[in-house]
């Protein structure tokens, strides 16, 4: 089976000439139900959990906000990582739902959806997935760690006191919808 990075550049390879697709992802009719659970428990469970914790405190007092986790990838979709799509995506609902849910004890619940940043993980991406990556970001770079973390520091902060239920996200214009 010929590996995701493989199969970009292949893709590319198909685009660029002009020839139609004939490189196709897959990736969905090849996941196993362990990759699945496995990425819907660590991303979706994982919010869940920590939301209930940090709610069990907050509660008592009648005021508080939380800043879940998603990605870009749950506003656009991520053809190469449905299932953590998915996952994100079920954050974002998760986040609104509950954000309805605690207002009266003046607790607010918002998410940001970062694009990529540069971490190491990213630095495992080969050059070229990381050249087109970059090419569609009308920034043409990623973002840096604390860019990211000024945006959730913003919805944690009281300058954001009207703000819940929303989802914020420094993508570099990767996404604008």
């Amino acid at each position: 089976m010929q590996g995701l990075a493989g199969k970009a550049e292949a893709r590319i390879g198909e685009m660029v000439s002009g020839q139609p697709i004939q490189t196709h992802w897959d990736v969905t009719q090849e996941l196993s139900d362990e990759a699945w659970h496995r990425m819907i428990g660590v991303h979706l469970n994982g919010t869940f959990f920590c939301t209930r914790e940090a709610l069990r405190l907050m509660s008592p007092r009648n005021r508080g906000a939380i800043v879940n986790i998603s990605s870009v990838a749950a506003l656009m979709g991520i053809e190469v990582a449905p299932h953590y799509g998915a996952a994100k995506g079920g954050i974002l609902s998760f986040t609104r739902s509950v954000a309805r849910e605690v207002a009266s004890r003046n607790i607010r619940v918002n998410a940001i959806c970062p694009g990529w940043i540069d971490t190491p993980m990213t630095a495992l991406l080969t050059p070229m997935m990381r050249m087109l990556a970059t090419s569609q970001i009308p920034l043409r770079r990623f973002a840096e760690p604390r860019e990211v973390a000024t945006a959730a520091l913003f919805l944690a902060s009281d300058d954001s006191s009207y703000v819940t239920g929303q989802w914020l996200s420094p993508n570099g214009g990767l996404f604008t919808g």
